[in-house]
């Protein structure tokens, strides 16, 4: 009988360890330690929501910045059809060389391009040849922004966008 009452003292004493050994914060996820369970590990709802908004802004971003390189190479085509059709550029021309520049601009910022660096770039000296090599570069232009993920600082993108705009003041320079 004493061997009985020993039992039940034992196990009332160490009941109440296992007890506080049951309620470790170490065992339960990293969400929950505070003791708050409507806190998801993830984040909270707002966080979650300015992240996706953020992800969509900048794909948003990317499209545009797509859209700009694709306009650029049509400008840079239309100039160079008109000079092989009139051999001259027209007031018309002069502006499409323009609204091609800001696009240039434009699409180098957006992959993180910043003001002009001159590059040692073999400019041509004929009108005909200038437009000829500011519609190729358009169109490479083109190709590696659609390729370029916006993830990434595209230094051929920047270094193609840099060497446009270095051609297009060239043109701009070149008497008719």
């Amino acid at each position: 009988m004493a061997c009985f009452y020993l039992l039940m003292l034992l196990i009332l004493l160490l009941s109440p360890a296992t007890a506080f050994a049951q309620q470790n914060d170490g065992l339960l996820a990293p969400g929950l330690r505070s003791g708050k369970r409507d806190v998801s590990p993830l984040g909270s709802p707002e966080e979650e929501m300015r992240g996706r908004v953020a992800i969509k802004a900048a794909e948003e971003a990317h499209e545009e910045s797509t859209d700009r390189a694709r306009e650029a190479a049509q400008l840079a085509a239309d100039i160079r059809t008109a000079f092989e059709r009139n051999q001259k550029l027209a007031a018309d021309d002069l502006k499409k060389l323009e609204r091609l520049e800001k696009l240039t601009r434009k699409v180098r910022g957006h992959v993180g391009g910043s003001e002009d660096q001159d590059l040692p770039v073999d400019l041509p000296r004929e009108l005909d040849v200038a437009t000829a090599k500011l519609a190729e570069m358009a169109d490479l232009l083109q190709k590696n922004v659609e390729k370029t993920s916006r993830h990434v600082i595209a230094v051929s993108v920047i270094d193609t966008a840099n060497e446009m705009l270095d051609l297009i003041r060239h043109i701009r320079s070149m008497k008719p």
